[in-house]
């Protein structure tokens, strides 16, 4: 008998959507059967005739490797946070959501995005870190760090920040999505001696409230 070399069966090049189509099962058995009558053994004993008992059994595999092949596509994506359908609630549960800062996904699609901002949000708080867990929500904005004023460093005119000032991040942001929002996950993600002040299309910086400036720090 002449050596059998089996050819790679790729569930793209059947179809590209065939792990979320409801004939996937139906589209891979042929294939998967074919393989199993080639691979089994030849010989008067092993002849597989349509409706003899060796063709049930390569019926039966066929269709149990079939339903492995699409499992394991469907536990691919599952693990993906992109693009789970099946364990969304499960992701969901895990993180924590829905929040009151990131509100409730309209739709699958609003509901993946939340949980991918949620898993940026985990990161650190640098400010490269920031931008992008703002970005995950659709927030551009650009961040402002402030040094304490001091002689040789301050000019006339500059705004003047007392020592605490280092503890602030100012946030400027000139979009239209939901401020609100935008304030709530920021103020969640930052660290807790970390005070955010959100200027919203000011070219110059808003008069300082001296209630959200930490007015004193102490040290253990």
């Amino acid at each position: 008998m002449a050596d059998f070399v089996p050819e790679p069966i790729v569930l793209e090049l059947i179809s590209p959507d065939l792990e979320t189509s409801p004939r996937a099962i139906d589209a891979l058995f042929p294939a998967f059967e074919a393989l199993a009558r080639d691979l089994w053994p030849r010989g008067r004993l092993w002849r597989a005739e349509a409706g003899s008992t060796q063709a049930e059994l390569l019926a039966g595999l066929a269709l149990e490797i079939a339903e492995i092949e699409i499992s394991t596509r469907t536990l691919l994506r599952e693990m993906t946070p992109e693009t789970t359908h099946h364990l969304l609630v499960e992701w969901e549960r895990a993180l924590g959501l829905p929040d009151p800062c990131l509100g409730i996904g309209a739709d699958e699609e609003a509901r993946r995005a939340a949980i991918v901002a949620r898993l940026v949000g985990l990161a650190g708080a640098t400010q490269a870190e920031i931008l992008s867990f703002l970005a995950s929500l659709g927030y551009v904005v650009t961040l402002e760090e402030h040094e304490p004023s001091g002689a040789g460093t301050t000019f006339a005119g500059d705004l003047l920040t007392p020592g605490a000032w280092r503890f602030v991040l100012t946030v400027h942001y000139w979009g239209a999505l939901d401020r609100a929002r935008l304030e709530c996950s920021l103020s969640h993600r930052l660290p807790a001696h970390v005070v955010a002040r959100f200027l919203y299309g000011e070219a110059t910086p808003e008069p300082i409230v001296l209630e959200l400036i930490p007015q004193e720090i102490n040290f253990p």
